[in-house]
C-alpha cells in the first residue's frame, strides 16, 4: 500500500470513530472541520496552480450536504436561512471546481464564521 494510501485509510478509521462517539453537536462541529479541511486543500491545489480534483470537491458538496440534511427546518427561519446559505456555498464551489480560488476564499471564510458562531454555543 503507498503511503497516501495508507494515510487516506486512516483518515477514514480515524473519522468514523469520531463520527461513532460524536453528540449531535460535536458531529455539527467535526462536519464544519472537514469541510474546512478539505477547501484549505482545494484553496492550496488553486494557490499552486493547480486544479481541484475531483474527489476533494466532492467531499466539500457532500459535507455541505449533510450539514443542510441535519436541519430541522420546521424550527424556523434559521434553519432556513441556513440551508439557503448551504445551497448558495454548493453553487459556488461549482466556480471553484473550474479554478476560482476567489470562490474557495469565499466559501472557506463563509464556513469558518458558522463553525465558530455553532462552537461559540458550547462555549
Amino acid at each position: 500500500m503507498r503511503a497516501s494510501g495508507a494515510l487516506s485509510r486512516y483518515q477514514e478509521i480515524d473519522l468514523g470513530g469520531r463520527v461513532g462517539s460524536a453528540d449531535p453537536h460535536a458531529l455539527v462541529t467535526l462536519l464544519y472541520d472537514e469541510l474546512l479541511a478539505s477547501l484549505d486543500v482545494m484553496g492550496r491545489s488553486l494557490a499552486n496552480g493547480g486544479v481541484v480534483h475531483h474527489g476533494q470537491h466532492g467531499r466539500a458538496v457532500a459535507l455541505l450536504a449533510a450539514l443542510e440534511s441535519g436541519l430541522d427546518l420546521r424550527a424556523g427561519t434559521l434553519a432556513s436561512s441556513l440551508a439557503q446559505i448551504y445551497r448558495q456555498m454548493q453553487r459556488r464551489l461549482t466556480a471553484a471546481r473550474n479554478g476560482d480560488a476567489k470562490a474557495v476564499a469565499e466559501i472557506s471564510e463563509g464556513v469558518r464564521n458558522l463553525a465558530e458562531a455553532w462552537k461559540s454555543i458550547r462555549a
